[in-house]
């Protein structure tokens, strides 16, 4: 478990596991530009231990980031998942995709669950890639 601060709970490192040279599973409640993802793995590497998947509540299906030599952002053509997939050589388990969320949310009769739907669609515009296949 990476903590980015220190909490006033648990181990207090910024990787929570019991020391070991084991596989590793790295868990995450989304992956959306797949920086959480990158960190987890390196630290995982740099504990000892080796990195064997990835495994995420929600796939955003979202266009990963990556940083230029002159320090800037930007967004690219894959997905944060393909980049797992493609870059760190990772297989990635989604419980969920954004596109099985829009899809919920258009079966949805009116009310306050289907009002999100637009809201959603303008994010998958926005920052989502056109193809999220590995």
């Amino acid at each position: 478990h990476t903590r980015p601060p220190p909490q006033p709970h648990g181990e207090r490192a910024p990787l929570e596991a019991a020391p070991h040279k084991a596989r590793v599973l790295s868990v995450h409640d989304d992956l959306s530009a797949g920086t959480a993802a990158r960190e987890s793995i390196a630290l995982i590497r740099a504990a000892g231990a080796t990195p064997s998947a990835v495994a995420i509540a929600l796939d955003r299906q979202e266009k990963a980031t990556e940083v230029g030599a002159d320090g800037t952002t930007r967004d690219v053509d894959h997905s944060a998942v393909q980049y797992v997939q493609r870059q760190l050589g990772l297989q990635v388990c989604a419980i969920a995709r954004l596109e099985d969320l829009l899809q919920y949310l258009s079966e949805q009769p009116g009310g306050d669950i289907a009002a999100h739907r637009e809201r959603v669609l303008s994010y998958r515009v926005r920052y989502g890639v056109e193809d999220s296949r590995p």
